[in-house]
């Protein structure tokens, strides 16, 4: 089976996951989005033809021979969940081989139980993130009201553009999501975008004010994409 690819590198994970912001990881980025998101920080990374294709044992001879690997693989894109198939056997392989953390990281477009194999919700130490699509946009709020979509240690991640974000309908949104929270074990995070450092620091300072003012802030985090401010990819 292959893989489209579009690079590979090193760094830390500054979005949330299971282990944890700042957390060393090896990425593996894939070719090919079906979204068009304004705030894609790798735009590139939409198109197939961007991406060089491997097959699956190759790539995992490739991460295992690497001598820079850390124990966690975030697997991004682009959409990861556009190649379930070839995305789940490379996790199985790699976990044969080692204990290695994946986080998947997704747009949030595709059902993981009706177009991804069963098998890779059942992997163990897989996060899944899922970007949530405000009610003005494209729209996942049939997967995120399922019952069974999150696990212990998944994230919902809100992309917050701007103070207009923090108002109607995201506000909205915000308390149906909060609502959904309650007796699930998936976690929340606001996440500003950046585009600078000035207007990063106050949309960041906006989110807070806006978390402190409804009470929120014990169930929620800000995610503050720590890779972008101190320079990394």
């Amino acid at each position: 089976m292959k893989i489209n690819v579009y690079e590979i590198f090193n760094s830390i994970d500054g979005e949330v996951n299971a282990m944890g912001q700042g957390a060393i990881s090896t990425f593996i980025r894939l070719a090919g989005c079906n979204l068009n998101c304004p705030y894609c920080d790798t735009p590139k990374s939409r198109l197939v033809k961007n991406g060089t294709k491997y097959d699956v044992d190759q790539l995992v001879d490739m991460m295992m021979t690497r001598s820079n690997q850390s124990q966690k693989i975030t697997i991004t894109g682009g959409e990861p969940l556009l190649q379930a198939e070839a995305v789940t056997e490379f996790i199985s392989k790699m976990q044969q081989r080692e204990s290695i953390m994946f986080t998947i990281e997704t747009n949030g477009s595709i059902s993981l139980f009706k177009d991804c194999p069963e098998e890779l919700m059942d992997k163990a130490d897989v996060c899944f993130t899922m970007d949530y699509k405000s009610s003005t946009s494209f729209n996942n709020w049939s997967f995120i009201e399922d019952d069974s979509y999150f696990i212990e240690g998944d994230w919902l991640k809100i992309p917050i553009g701007d103070k207009f974000h923090l108002e109607k309908p995201y506000k909205k949104d915000l308390i149906k999501l909060l609502n959904i929270q309650k007796g699930r074990n998936f976690q929340i995070a606001l996440s500003p975008i950046y585009r600078n450092k000035k207007q990063y620091n106050q949309l960041v300072a906006d989110v807070i004010e806006f978390c402190m003012a409804k009470r929120i802030s014990h169930r929620v985090i800000i995610n503050t994409q720590i890779h972008k401010l101190i320079g990394l990819k």
